[in-house]
């Protein structure tokens, strides 16, 4: 599916899947300056480039619906390179939501591996998604969102990305501004370092409320003015079972380790 300068598009109970591209990228879905697009169930799987692979690929794009659409176990072939696989990729996008939708194992043994990445965008919603097993070289990631603004992040479960030799994250935020991210379960990401969310905001001015983060090497590293970190309730496995007393609240982030 390739769209370019296309205005009030709907892909609706379609499959993009196992495209291979042995000499340049692949991708199941590719819009490039599009209006008002809707992607509705669309499975978007398999799609296999040199160096790049992706499910769903925006650029340049406005207003755009991903709804229960599954963009998995796209990847790279190439073992040498800055290279990287997505499930779903956004670049100077503006208005773009995703719901209840599924990125999961995304492979590149030579680069990254993102299951939804957005780069220089506004107004970037995802809400009830699953984005899981991503496999990177050097970086994984659920979510990436690289100097962008108004990132909403609501009820997503983020996990068990994994970098082979390098970092992983549940949640990248990276020179991002006014964004919300609520009620998002964060788990098993791992590497030789690893991020439940990482904001590197000198101070941060995102919001971050009730998310529940566990065992993801640090949990949470986020700043806010004058060096304060993001309150957290801290429990543990070992010892006595459950949380400190007295210490609930609406803005209570969780943060548990073993």
């Amino acid at each position: 599916f390739d769209a370019a300068y296309t205005n009030a598009f709907i892909a609706r109970e379609s499959y993009f899947s196992h495209n291979t591209n042995s000499a340049g990228p692949a991708y199941g879905i590719y819009c490039n300056n599009c209006i008002s697009g809707e992607l509705i169930n669309c499975r978007n799987n398999n799609n296999t480039g040199l160096c790049h692979g992706a499910g769903t690929y925006l650029v340049t794009c406005t207003n755009i619906r991903i709804i229960e659409c599954a963009c998995t176990q796209n990847m790279t072939t190439s073992t040498t390179g800055d290279c990287a696989a997505y499930g779903i990729y956004l670049e100077n996008c503006t208005s773009v939501a995703c719901e209840s939708s599924l990125t999961g194992a995304e492979l590149c043994l030579s680069g990254s591996a993102y299951g939804i990445y957005a780069e220089n965008s506004i107004g970037i919603g995802v809400k009830n998604t699953i984005c899981a097993e991503h496999i990177g070289g050097y970086l994984a990631s659920c979510i990436s969102f690289i100097n962008g603004t108004h990132l909403i992040l609501v009820e997503n479960t983020l996990e068990g990305c994994t970098a082979l030799t390098g970092t992983a994250y549940g949640i990248e935020i990276r020179n991002g501004s006014l964004s919300s991210v609520r009620n998002n379960t964060i788990l098993n990401n791992s590497g030789a370092s690893a991020f439940g969310i990482l904001d590197d905001g000198e101070p941060s001015d995102n919001v971050y409320i009730s998310n529940y983060a566990f065992h993801n090497g640090i949990n949470y590293s986020i700043t806010y003015t004058g060096g304060v970190t993001l309150p957290v309730v801290e429990g543990s496995l070992a010892g006595p079972p459950g949380l400190p007393t007295n210490t609930g609240g609406i803005l209570d982030n969780i943060s548990i380790n073993i």
